[in-house]
């Protein structure tokens, strides 16, 4: 596997960006031969160091192209309920495996990085998919039992060439490292078993800690440099942002 980028490496998120110049602004997530083809033509325009799987943007696709899925998943009202369901279709497991190896094969000297929100919000991302409103108040059990369903959805993918693991926590959630450790505990072991790196996308990375990267959305953190392109921002723009921020952070231009 690549080496980890330092400090200096770009994580270039530009999905919607890309979507927008290539793809009639929506990116072909149900298809891992498009979207393959969509990464090569935004590496060969961006070169990301870190290249990363957004789960929280295709599984809203894979839902959307699935109603039998979404029907399953509304059945039962209790707050585990649709997440677990979600978890457990291994059609979205072919899928991701898919993505994934198409993504190892093409560009094997990046970094590769499976994106998935945090245990709290996945619950009530896949809560919102089927049922309206908001769900009742979640406890420290049910993100618990969120971690370790996804736990057990990413044991499909210990031979996919993954390198880091990303748990997104919304805008807006206080970090909580002594919570994180203990209810992503399930999360926590299974990138120890496969040696995938782990790391929190959070609002703004405080200083290093032991046994886990954080990445801010603002470019701080402790590892790489994380980059969200607007999806309306104009090429020229964009180009020039990334010549004067490689130059800054001591990058090839």
């Amino acid at each position: 596997m690549p080496a980890l980028p330092g400090p200096g490496g770009l994580w270039i998120e530009a999905s919607d960006y890309l979507a927008r110049l290539f793809a009639g602004g929506r990116w072909p997530w149900t298809d891992p031969t498009a979207s393959l083809a969509l990464q090569r033509k935004g590496q060969g325009l961006l070169r990301s160091a870190v290249l990363g799987l957004p789960l929280g943007a295709l599984v809203p696709a894979w839902l959307a192209s699935q109603p039998a899925l979404g029907q399953a998943m509304a059945e039962k009202t209790r707050l585990i309920h649709p997440l677990r369901t979600l978890l457990a279709d291994e059609a979205l497991r072919r899928l991701v495996s898919e993505h994934l190896q198409g993504l190892r094969a093409s560009f094997p000297q990046a970094c590769l990085a499976l994106c998935l929100p945090a245990p709290g919000a996945a619950l009530v991302q896949a809560w919102r998919a089927v049922h309206a409103g908001e769900p009742a108040a979640i406890s420290e059990d049910d993100i618990d039992a969120a971690a370790v369903r996804q736990a057990d959805f990413l044991r499909g993918f210990g031979d996919s060439g993954v390198d880091l693991l990303v748990l997104e926590e919304p805008p807006g959630t206080p970090l909580n490292l002594a919570a994180v450790r203990e209810l992503y505990a399930p999360l926590f072991n299974l990138a120890a078993h496969y040696r995938w790196t782990l790391a929190l996308l959070v609002d703004q990375a405080p200083a290093p800690v032991p046994d886990l990267r954080l990445i801010g959305r603002d470019g701080s953190g402790d590892s790489v440099h994380y980059l969200p392109i607007d999806a309306q921002a104009q090429p020229e723009a964009v180009l020039d942002q990334l010549a004067v921020l490689r130059q800054r952070l001591g990058e090839p231009a």
